[in-house]
């Protein structure tokens, strides 16, 4: 996948790199706080070679970044767009004592929905899933537990978890807990885009 953007409605191309440097406008060590920041500002540092980009498995398939830090946490970042301003960069670390949390919970076997939508957490009116537990058990807000997606595909990727393969009403489960796997996948997605980055 190297650095190519996901298909969607006047996406750049991958040699537009101005939202690539709108998303990871931060410079420095990742923030170690469990909800999420608002970034806004001109880009700083380069950091291009610390992230990895992924889509989301829906069929409004959407942008983010992520890199596992040192102590195992994942750090995630997002755009948001908002017309006639600065994009958002949203930032939020998902700590390894949160990831070891949830997947003691899905030790069950069973098969887990994402169970993330904002109406339906905010009436309690939700099912039991990823977003659910996310926000009733860890204490997420509404908007943090959309991440459930991107876990999805991050966890899935790496061979953690087992995804059903649909778009709509997708489901999860765990496939082996042994969060070493999400490290060496980050690992090998890294050295990639490294190898992918052109030269300017």
């Amino acid at each position: 996948m190297g650095w190519e953007l996901c298909a969607r409605p006047n996406a750049p191309g991958v040699a537009d790199w101005s939202l690539f440097t709108e998303t990871c406008a931060s410079g420095g060590a990742a923030p170690h706080k469990p909800r999420d920041q608002i970034k806004r500002g001109p880009p700083m540092a380069d950091e291009r070679p610390t992230w990895v980009h992924d889509c989301t498995f829906g069929g409004k398939a959407k942008d983010f970044w992520w890199r596992v830090e040192e102590n195992g946490d994942i750090t995630i970042r997002r755009v948001f767009a908002t017309r006639g301003q600065r994009d958002d960069v949203r930032v939020r670390t998902v700590t390894r004592e949160e990831l070891g949390r949830l997947l003691d919970a899905m030790s069950d076997g069973e098969w887990w929905p994402l169970a993330n939508s904002v109406e339906k957490l905010t009436n309690g009116t939700e099912q039991h899933g990823l977003g659910k537990f996310l926000y009733e058990q860890l204490g997420w807000t509404c908007t943090e537990a959309q991440l459930a997606g991107h876990l999805g595909v991050i966890l899935t990727s790496a061979g953690v978890w087992e995804w059903n393969d649909r778009k709509r009403d997708m489901k999860f489960r765990l496939a082996d807990p042994d969060l070493r796997r999400m490290q060496a996948y980050f690992e090998r997605r890294r050295s990639r885009s490294l190898r992918d980055l052109p030269s300017f």
